[in-house]
């Protein structure tokens, strides 16, 4: 009988032991959990405050949001811009890599691995930031600030029409900063082919036709702003579009008829410098594979 009764005291025991064991082990889970969750609270906001400060040095971009917080400002096209948002992006890379992967959930894991990859694209890429033609027969940065604010500048007060009248009047600038972009591929031999001139000159032509003055006209009449402000402000545009804007065209047109004379009907990224590379590296980045530019065709 005693040792029946030891042994059901040991059983006790060790079920005691067991169940303490698995409480601690339950808690241990749960406070494992919170700290997951809390993580990956913290990694998707910094992800989120990484990802606008990118889409906040682009107006453009903003725009296409539906933030108007730059409502009144172009793109800033200057080379030496493009190197601070390198820059930005190399500290933000240097953020994410400090971040423990394991210490987040599932979901915001791939998150973190699919930032860090754009990111060391984007900052791997930079050397080919002149592989292009920003202007071309297609669509181009020639058209692309007409378009922001006929497609994105809402305009419903009147500080959203004086908005509206300095991107007009930041034109030249835009224009300055492109002209500067393609002599700089000019002179590294990019330069896109003859027969995609006529087309970007005439778009050209078209935008100094007044067109945006028309867009501006429309949408300030949709507003209830007061008729005589209304008025103030259309001939604030028409002035700024007539001062600054269509004489800015008329130069860039000049300069693109000089630049056409330089280029033949090539195209191609083979004609660019160090071109099967830069080609070689496209493909990389499209297909996701490391695969030849000659394997890829026989597939």
């Amino acid at each position: 009988m005693k040792t029946v009764y030891a042994l059901f005291s040991i059983c006790l025991l060790l079920l005691v032991a067991c169940s303490e064991k698995e409480e601690k082990q339950t808690e241990a889970s749960a406070i494992s959990q919170r700290e997951t969750i809390a993580e990956s609270r913290r990694a998707n906001r910094l992800f989120d405050q990484f990802f606008l400060a990118q889409v906040a040095r682009y107006p453009s971009l903003s725009a296409k949001f539906g933030l108007r917080n730059q409502q009144d400002k172009l793109d800033n096209l200057s080379d030496v811009y493009a190197k601070q948002t390198l820059q930005l992006k190399q500290k933000q890379l240097l953020s994410l890599n400090a971040i423990d992967p394991d210490s987040l959930d599932k979901t915001t894991r791939l998150s973190l691995k699919l930032f860090k990859q754009t990111l060391k694209q984007d900052i791997g890429d930079f050397k080919w930031r002149f592989h292009s033609y920003p202007v071309n027969h297609m669509n181009g940065l020639h058209t692309a600030a007409i378009k922001l604010l006929s497609k994105h500048h809402t305009l419903h007060s009147v500080e959203d029409a004086r908005d509206y009248i300095k991107r007009l009047k930041a034109v030249p600038r835009y224009l300055d900063q492109l002209t500067v972009g393609l002599t700089t591929r000019a002179d590294l031999g990019i330069i896109m082919p003859s027969f995609a001139f006529p087309y970007v000159i005439n778009d050209c032509l078209f935008i100094t036709q007044g067109g945006i003055l028309e867009d501006f006209r429309r949408k300030l009449n949709t507003t209830t702003i007061a008729t005589s402000v209304r008025e103030a402000l259309y001939a604030a545009a028409s002035q700024a579009f007539t001062v600054e804007l269509e004489p800015a065209y008329q130069k860039f047109i000049v300069y693109l008829q000089r630049l056409q004379k330089k280029t033949d009907s090539r195209a191609g990224v083979w004609t660019f410098p160090d071109g099967e590379r830069f080609y070689k590296q496209v493909l990389e980045r499209s297909t996701s594979t490391k695969l030849q530019p000659s394997e890829i065709h026989e597939i």
